[in-house]
């Protein structure tokens, strides 16, 4: 069994939309979303329902009707002293980002939603508590991207936005020094497997990686044989390797093993 690198985007920018967009109906682009396999997240439906019914109780409380949680979601935004970010909070997070108005107005509604304490930033508790990841692998990995274990604890919006930024499609303009630039989006992609962020992804920290993908479903023995051949995959300097140990993967590695077109494509979501 190989894990495809496809996949491995395709697992990955699922799982974060999860956390921006935990309604399934909100998602843009829904055919083209696919499972990691069968053995890293299935597809129950009962599951899918309940997780649904605890969004929309934590959100609103209670059940309710299609039709009422529109209305209730139309007054949260129209009523909310908090309805719009501060003017030179959008103005910064725009030229940072390149962000449109719209979207960072989008995401404003989103992150307030996730600040339930309404104390002006997310704690890994507020992110950590999404119904969604309980179904989520690389939950921890995820939240460390809006909360580097070596940064302060408190996901600001602009962080918040920073992030996401990373997400906007690729466009013909976009230069590489754009967070939404292939480059940037690998790199993205890089720090989840780049757990102590040292700028290299050990043989232990795929291996780590890989298990939480897979679970149990795989033995170790497997799972030493594909994280060797992503290792094998990505360097190809036979210089680096040595008979006791495994070479890292290190970032310009990391770009040449990538199809950054893939990359482009994959990681791009309209929000």
């Amino acid at each position: 069994m190989l894990l495809k690198k496809s996949k491995i985007i395709n697992f990955f920018e699922t799982q974060v939309l999860r956390l921006v967009f935990p309604d399934n109906k909100t998602f843009p682009n829904q055919k083209r979303f696919r499972h990691f396999s069968n053995a890293v997240y299935t597809d129950n439906l009962q599951k899918k329902t309940q997780i649904k019914s605890q969004l929309n109780k934590q959100k609103f409380g209670g059940t309710t009707s299609s039709s009422t949680l529109r209305k209730k979601r139309y007054s949260r935004k129209m009523g909310n002293s908090n309805s719009a970010p501060p003017v030179e909070d959008v103005d910064k997070i725009k030229k940072d980002t390149k962000l449109p108005v719209q979207k960072i107005k989008t995401l404003w509604y989103r992150f307030n939603d996730l600040d339930k304490h309404k104390r002006g930033f997310l704690s890994r508790e507020d992110l950590s508590g999404i119904p969604a990841f309980a179904l989520n692998p690389l939950a921890e990995r995820i939240i460390d991207l809006f909360l580097p274990p070596d940064g302060p604890q408190n996901c600001s919006f602009e962080r918040f936005c920073f992030v996401l930024a990373h997400f906007q499609p690729t466009r013909p303009e976009t230069e590489e020094n754009d967070l939404n630039s292939a480059y940037h989006k690998a790199k993205l992609m890089f720090e989840v497997f780049d757990r102590d962020g040292n700028g290299q992804i050990s043989m232990e920290e795929v291996l780590k990686t890989l298990r939480q993908m897979v679970g149990s479903n795989i033995n170790d023995d497997q799972l030493a044989q594909i994280a060797k051949r992503v290792v094998y995959e990505s360097v190809n300097d036979e210089s680096r390797y040595s008979t006791n140990e495994m070479p890292s993967v290190e970032m310009d590695d990391f770009l040449k093993t990538m199809d950054l077109k893939t990359v482009e494509y994959k990681m791009s979501v309209k929000f």
